[in-house]
């Protein structure tokens, strides 16, 4: 009986599924072919950064940075580098 799941926590279950599945519709159904797609998960700060340092150079972060303007690049490079900079004097992230 403990093994149970209460019905709001079925219920509630059920709901996340759903609206995962209608996101994912309408996300493919914005997207046109090739591009970017719309509601993709966000990170946060600290991950991200983490992802970019091992990333920055390889495919998977040329993949990622492939139709982005030269100023977002600047802009990921920027963050790179005030991130180290705090890391190295005892900031932290």
């Amino acid at each position: 009986m403990a093994d149970t799941p209460h019905i709001l926590e079925r219920r509630a279950s059920l709901l996340a599924g759903r609206m995962t599945a209608r996101r994912d519709v309408l996300r493919d159904t914005l997207a046109p072919p090739g591009q970017r797609r719309p509601f993709t998960e966000q990170l946060s700060k600290a991950d991200a950064l983490a992802f970019w340092r091992q990333h920055r150079y390889d495919a998977t972060g040329q993949q990622a940075m492939a139709g982005w303007q030269p100023q977002d690049v600047l802009e990921l490079d920027l963050a790179l580098s005030q991130a180290n900079e705090a890391e190295l004097f005892g900031g932290g992230l």
